[in-house]
């Protein structure tokens, strides 16, 4: 604080204002410099924590450039763990196929225990809560639509839900006989059987993957291309298969078909 009052009283009124002015100006010159360190101190402040437009697109430039390059293997990732999943479903179904074959003489499936199609119901079997159908999954699996006999990549199911169809030659060899000279004697393939040449259970396909809007429950070599999914895991994969050995492998249709029917030559003796 200036005291100029009684300054000016001793010299005069010139003189005190000449001195009232010349501390003014100190004052305000003294208030100038800390004003102008404060207000660049606030622009030095924004000028570190704000973000430009141009600096702010290219940010999010590469965030973009980024999900492009990630999504497409997050997508193939998750393709690969439902075909993984799928393929450890068959193999599921495959044990107990055994245990059922151990059961019924060798016979890795019931015949005849199929849907018979849209808008039908096959009979329900009494006792049992909740319902259960009479098809094939219900004597092997003990649930007719049991979690496993469902593919994760069968996202569109139909109301018989499952996604497996089984190879029907396996049991109607011998049935075919009966009007067939040619395959008069022959048995049917069971998970015992000797194949003819050039077969073994490594190639015999017990059971694929079906088209989604498809009943069936059984497969026969001519409805290959109207029942059976062919690409279910992809145009380059094909689709799943359990083979009569019981490993599963993912193999495209061209591969698939000659394993399908090998018993249309004559099957050779019976292992006891």
């Amino acid at each position: 604080m200036v005291w100029v009052g009684f300054i000016g009283r001793r010299r005069g009124p010139g003189r005190w204002r000449l001195i009232v002015k010349s501390q003014t100006a100190q004052i305000r010159r003294s208030w100038g410099s800390r004003s102008s360190v404060l207000r660049s101190g606030v622009l030095r402040s924004g000028d570190c924590s704000a973000f430009t437009l141009v600096e702010l697109l290219v940010v999010i430039g590469i965030i973009g450039v980024l999900i492009s390059i990630l999504l497409p293997s997050l997508n193939k990732a998750q393709n690969y763990a439902r075909q993984v999943q799928c393929s450890s479903n068959m193999r599921s179904v495959g044990q107990s196929m055994l245990i059922y074959a151990n059961q019924f003489n060798g016979y890795l499936f019931p015949p005849n225990k199929g849907w018979p199609g849209a808008g039908q119901y096959p009979p329900i079997i009494d006792g049992y809560n909740p319902t259960q159908y009479d098809v094939w999954t219900f004597y092997v699996l003990r649930q007719w639509d049991h979690p496993v006999i469902i593919c994760p990549s069968d996202l569109d199911l139909n109301e018989s839900r499952h996604s497996y169809i089984v190879n029907a030659h396996l049991l109607d060899h011998s049935m075919k006989s009966a009007s067939d000279a040619s395959n008069a004697g022959a048995p049917d393939i069971k998970y015992s059987s000797v194949l003819p040449a050039g077969y073994d259970p490594t190639n015999v396909v017990v059971m694929g993957e079906k088209i989604s809007n498809a009943y069936d429950y059984y497969m026969e070599n001519t409805d290959f291309d109207t029942k059976v999914e062919q690409y279910r895991h992809g145009p380059l994969l094909g689709s799943n298969y359990l083979m009569l050995d019981m490993h599963v492998e993912i193999q495209l249709p061209a591969a698939v078909k000659g394993t399908l029917d090998p018993w249309a030559l004559k099957a050779t003796t019976t292992q006891p």
